[in-house]
């Protein structure tokens, strides 16, 4: 995987190259049907859950404001600490697990990690960090499946394409949402022009802040920067979501060998660098 540092940079906060909105435009970027999709699926119990994950503290004003998160048609630009700090918490629960810090688990657990995730996702925050959202926002779209996984698609097309909240200010983190959103559209079998594209789109902006941050920023094995045991949470579900769709659930066809590969360089598991990645997406990169 890469690793990753904040910067300061000229380039913050411009404006999506035009072929590259093309290819976004092709997976219909929207925020609002899985908004829609998840507030249906929403009951007291769930909002009360999250309003109390922080022990309790400020259980009411969080409960409040929650519930006007999921009324509203229209999202403030910034989060407040409340209730940014129950969300954030949402965030870490592990509903995988039978015995996860922060109950519910299973189905109605992923829910509520999945509203969070959302919000802290498309809103400015003040201590920023959005790329530590993506990996849970993916892994539960996956474990809720269709019409979620679905409706994600186009939410993470939409952020990708308008870079809301915290996007704008580390043009570092913008690759990990093309990362995101490959593994998305992978999971959901988009067309292969556009998973190439995304492909593509995604190694050329590793080159990108490879070149601006230096030797620090790359793929590569040695050492490998994601490697074959992950310590953070969040690499762990990049590292098993990258082995998931991208190497196992190649379906060899040449695309498919080309993804995989990519996904092995993710995990650490093999010695392509950047430089030969990109030559494995050339085609599409140049047809985008």
């Amino acid at each position: 995987m890469w690793c990753h540092r904040r910067v300061n940079s000229a380039a913050a906060g411009t404006t999506i190259d035009p072929r590259w909105a093309r290819l976004l435009d092709a997976l219909h970027p929207d925020e609002f049907p899985l908004r829609e999709r998840v507030k249906e699926q929403f009951d007291a119990a769930m909002i009360d859950h999250i309003s109390r994950a922080d022990y309790g503290h400020d259980a009411e004003r969080h409960r409040r404001a929650v519930s006007d998160l999921l009324a509203a048609r229209t999202w403030p630009g910034e989060l407040d600490w409340v209730p940014l700090e129950v969300l954030q918490l949402t965030r870490w629960s592990r509903p995988e697990l039978p015995d996860g810090p922060l109950p519910p688990t299973g189905r109605r657990g992923h829910l509520m990690r999945l509203f969070a995730c959302m919000a802290l996702i498309r809103m400015r925050t003040p201590n920023g960090l959005p790329v530590d959202t993506l990996a849970p926002f993916v892994a539960s779209a996956v474990e809720l499946g269709s019409p979620f996984l679905d409706d994600a698609v186009p939410y993470l097309a939409w952020c990708r394409r308008h870079e809301p909240g915290d996007w704008r200010d580390d043009p570092a983190d913008l690759p990990f949402l093309t990362f995101a959103l490959l593994l998305l559209a992978t999971a959901t079998r988009a067309e292969p022009d556009v998973l190439g594209g995304l492909g593509g789109m995604l190694l050329r902006e590793v080159a990108a802040v490879a070149e601006e941050l230096g030797e620090g920023w790359r793929i590569e094995t040695e050492p490998p920067l994601l490697g074959p045991r992950p310590r953070a949470q969040r690499h762990r579900v990049w590292y098993g979501l990258a082995g998931r769709f991208l190497v196992d659930g190649a379906d060899g066809t040449d695309l498919g060998g080309r993804l995989a590969e990519l996904g092995r360089a993710v995990r650490g598991e093999s010695g392509a660098t950047t430089a030969d990645l990109r030559d494995l997406f050339a085609a599409w990169d140049r047809a985008a």
